[in-house]
């Protein structure tokens, strides 16, 4: 009786460990640029700013984006990361065509919430964009929760795969 006592005891301890700990959700959907809210401040060196907010300075210069600021819409497989992002973007421009890009973000879920936090990124000479963003929640939804967040535009797309993982703390 006693040996079965302490098995039933051991058994309560692990469930509630098991309760305990942190959770992940996978989700996946598509993002869209809809809108630039500022174009920043674009140097070109040896080269005029083009006006395209996707390419910045003509082919074979080199410059820099500041203070950017663009609007997507994030469609997914969780209301939790569906909705308005705001992002601000950063980018040192290469002569080769690549570019590496970070900044901040805001993505307002529809519904209520908000995550916020920061990304990193790079665009290819083929055109093709990979970033990874991570963040946190407040409000609605998504209160104490974290992001994780990864995109890809194939080269010549206007529409990014995403992949994301939202950390559900443990109690």
């Amino acid at each position: 009786m006693k040996h079965f006592l302490t098995v039933i005891a051991a058994l309560l301890v692990m469930a509630g460990l098991a309760a305990a700990q942190a959770t992940f959700t996978i989700v996946t959907g598509t993002e869209t640029p809809i809108g630039l809210a500022n174009p920043g401040e674009v140097k070109c060196h040896r080269g005029v700013p083009t006006g395209n907010p996707f390419a910045p300075c003509p082919p074979g210069t080199s410059g820099t984006v500041r203070g950017q600021e663009r609007v997507y819409r994030e469609d997914t497989s969780d209301t939790r990361t569906n909705g308005l992002n705001y992002t601000t973007v950063n980018a040192n421009i290469h002569e080769d065509g690549t570019l590496n890009a970070w900044g901040t973000f805001r993505l307002e879920v529809f519904g209520g919430g908000v995550w916020e936090g920061v990304w990193e990124g790079k665009v290819a000479a083929d055109g093709s964009v990979s970033y990874s963003a991570t963040g946190h929640g407040s409000g609605g939804s998504v209160e104490h929760l974290q992001l994780l967040w990864d995109g890809a535009y194939p080269a010549g797309s206007l529409v990014a795969a995403i992949k994301a993982r939202i950390l559900t703390p443990g109690k």
